[in-house]
């Protein structure tokens, strides 16, 4: 599986030599990559970058990467996948329970990686695409319902 070329990454870890290396990694597979080694960075550059996909630590410094992961989402609509070292049964239930597109256990290079990044994304197109297309159903039921009423009205007098 080919690297959407282009794409905006977002990687948040507090180990530096996993953060540089794999930024070099993926950079040199054709991603754009920004680095944050904690969670106030990743959200400082996610407020003010616009990115396809975030790379994000189960274990940040002074939050858990499962909780942050929720905050790129409501304040960013980020999607994102998990890095962790972690990989017993419950701590995976419970990043796929929180929407994650993805959980990948470390230590991993930025070509074991790609698969998953390119899945996550084309799974986040498919969740906006399904969010638009309920979004336009929704307005289109409501302007029936109101067209209804008004043929009723009509009907009526």
């Amino acid at each position: 599986m080919n690297p959407t070329v282009g794409t905006r990454l977002l990687l948040v870890d507090d180990d530096r030599l996993v953060l540089t290396t794999l930024a070099r990694e993926l950079t040199g597979l054709g991603y754009v990559v920004e680095p944050a080694a904690s969670a106030e960075e990743a959200l400082r550059r996610c407020e003010t970058g616009s990115f396809d996909l975030a790379l994000v630590d189960i274990r940040l410094p002074g939050v858990s990467g499962l909780d942050f992961a929720k905050v790129l989402t409501d304040r960013c609509n980020l999607p994102y996948l998990f890095l962790s070292a972690l990989s017993d049964p419950e701590t995976v239930r419970e990043a796929r329970g929180r929407g994650a597109q993805g959980y990948l256990v470390k230590p991993l290079t930025g070509a074991q990686i790609v698969p998953a990044i390119e899945t996550g994304l084309a799974r986040a197109r498919e969740e906006r695409t399904l969010r638009d297309r309920e979004k336009h159903l929704s307005v289109a039921l409501s302007a029936n319902r109101e067209t209804s009423i008004a043929v009723g009205i009509v009907m009526a007098r």
